[in-house]
């Protein structure tokens, strides 16, 4: 009998948690940490913390500072 496999498409949100954007853009903890102390990735723009105090990150503007138009 063959097994049915069932294939679902996620939408993330603008503000994500850094689990996912280790996994959309390959980056370390470590490497986000040294972006966000640096001041390479802007508190505001980059990241924030939401309401529960973690750190987010948005998606669209780390896309838009890899292609360097931020």
């Amino acid at each position: 009998m063959k097994q049915q496999q069932t294939t679902y498409k996620l939408q993330a949100g603008e503000w994500v948690l850094e689990n996912v954007i280790r996994l959309c853009f390959g980056f370390s903890t470590d490497q986000l940490q040294k972006y966000r102390k640096s001041g390479l990735m802007a508190e505001g723009i980059h990241f924030r913390r939401n309401p529960a105090k973690r750190i987010v990150y948005n998606i669209t503007a780390i896309n838009a500072w890899m292609a360097g138009e931020i």
